[in-house]
């Protein structure tokens, strides 16, 4: 499958829509930009058709939700970065706790102080011994 400008989802919407208008059916199509798009495509002979189409009216390319989604994509890899680095100053911490109690015995028996230890066990990240 190659990519391209008219090798997508919405494309094939719109070449199925027109298939279905050359055969003489029409389909309703509404497009909501939220959370990666949704597209619900119904019959627009179906006896629910009308209602449907009420509801969806509101939010089909809606200018606010497509603003939202934009900065939500346009955020998302900060929030990604963000939980790893998270995660791996959560690691760290644990491993300093794990350090700290196994080491502080060790360090007081020494004749050094406890928080001297933790500090050379966990440079640069403070530790919850």
């Amino acid at each position: 499958m190659s990519s391209g400008p008219h090798n997508g989802v919405l494309t094939a919407i719109e070449d199925f829509l027109a298939d279905g208008m050359r055969k003489g059916k029409e389909y309703s199509f509404a497009e909501i930009p939220a959370v990666f798009g949704l597209g619900v495509l119904f019959d627009i002979d179906a006896t629910w058709s009308a209602r449907l189409a009420d509801f969806l009216e509101p939010y089909h390319q809606n200018r606010l939700i497509q603003s939202l989604e934009t900065n939500r994509l346009r955020n998302y890899p900060r929030v990604i970065e963000m939980q790893d680095e998270a995660a791996a100053t959560s690691a760290g911490f644990a491993g300093c706790r794990a350090l700290g109690k196994i080491g502080k015995n060790r360090a007081v028996r020494r004749g050094n102080s406890p928080r001297s230890h933790r500090d050379r066990a966990c440079p640069g990240l403070p530790c919850l011994a």
